[in-house]
């Protein structure tokens, strides 16, 4: 096995972390067009069947859909949505994390969710008339 083909299981599963979910999926010829184009890797249908294969022996909660073109999603999150809206929440509303360093920490937990359930739920959260400091120490002092 050389390089490629180790990357190309790791960037299998991001690809399928980051852009799929329990309603949206991606097919076989959508994957490889996806790792040819944004990572340089060439692969086959069959090799993409085989890498989903590994991953799911190995534990990872991905779907395997089988029709003409077989579609694949990542079922297998770590929070449910309201457990990271819970988190993002209490980010938002903290008095001791900055504005700009709440914006960013909410962002990185709505990641947790999915790709498509993080905008549903970033539209519903607020963070207006919140007092928040303007020190960004005061979020490293904490720690």
């Amino acid at each position: 096995m050389d390089r490629d083909d180790k990357l190309r299981v790791l960037y299998l599963l991001r690809i399928l972390a980051e852009r799929t979910d329990e309603d949206h999926s991606l097919t076989t010829p959508e994957i490889c067009r996806i790792l040819k184009e944004e990572y340089g890797i060439e692969t086959f249908r069959t090799t993409v069947a085989s890498d989903v294969e590994a991953l799911q022996r190995a534990g990872f909660g991905i779907q395997t859909v089988r029709s003409k073109q077989n579609r694949y999603n990542y079922i297998d999150r770590d929070f449910d949505v309201p457990e990271v809206k819970i988190l993002a929440d209490a980010v938002l509303s903290s008095r001791f994390i900055t504005k700009a360093k709440s914006a960013a920490l909410a962002d990185k937990i709505l990641k947790l969710a999915g790709p498509y359930r993080a905008g549903e739920i970033k539209r519903n959260l607020v963070m207006d008339g919140r007092i928040k400091p303007e020190n960004e120490k005061v979020f490293y002092i904490a720690d």
